[in-house]
């Protein structure tokens, strides 16, 4: 009866270490594919100072604007 219960738990601590190095191996791979993409630049707003990613500033003469209101005020 001893011999079963050692079994039952050894193989049981067995499942667990293989569950916990499963899911470490997949963390890594997936810290490592966000690591991976690039941080898209930031731009300072030439009215506010508001800093707005790249793609979403509105650009005029090389300046760049948060919104098109600020860039129309500056006009």
């Amino acid at each position: 009866m001893t011999k079963l219960l050692l079994f039952i738990a050894v193989a049981l601590g067995i499942f667990v270490a293989f569950g916990y190095v499963r899911r470490n191996a997949r963390l890594r791979r997936e810290q490592a594919e966000r690591a991976a993409t690039p941080a898209e630049g930031m731009v300072s707003c030439s009215l506010c100072g508001l800093n707005v990613p790249r793609s979403e500033a509105v650009q005029q003469a090389g300046r760049y604007f948060c919104c098109d209101d600020h860039r129309q005020r500056n006009a």
